[in-house]
């Protein structure tokens, strides 16, 4: 299973070629997911965009199918949480909630940000 992250959606909105063809090739291969936390960030961003950018942004949405921050990730953010406090290498709040999700699906993360992803024991990351 593949996760989109929202670094990656972003530049798909802003038209960045290589995500396009990225993203064209992760559809032919299946669905493609994204958190619920990523949809939070990428509307918060892009709530204050032209009208036809906001059509783009829940377009882009709906065509990805979304995984919520449930019981399961709650648990899992919780355990990471401890672990990278213990290391004092805690990282932003929703990346962590963003990691728990990934991973208690069992999926990829498709992102640019691999610097606190990097810190996650048993995450995959496809830097694109």
């Amino acid at each position: 299973m593949i996760c989109v992250d929202s670094d990656f959606c972003i530049a798909l909105l802003k038209g960045d070629e290589d995500a396009e063809r990225i993203m064209q090739k992760l559809e032919f291969e299946g669905t493609v997911y994204i958190t619920s936390i990523s949809v939070f960030e990428i509307l918060y961003v892009t709530k204050n965009l032209k009208r036809s950018r906001q059509v783009s942004t829940e377009k882009l949405i709906r065509s990805l199918e979304v995984l919520p921050f449930d019981y399961k990730s709650a648990v899992k953010a919780g355990d990471i949480g401890s672990k990278l406090a213990k290391k004092r290498e805690m990282i932003g709040i929703k990346d962590l909630f963003i990691d728990a999700i990934v991973l208690t699906n069992g999926c990829k993360l498709v992102t640019r940000n691999v610097k606190h992803f990097k810190k996650i024991d048993g995450i995959e990351i496809i830097e694109w």
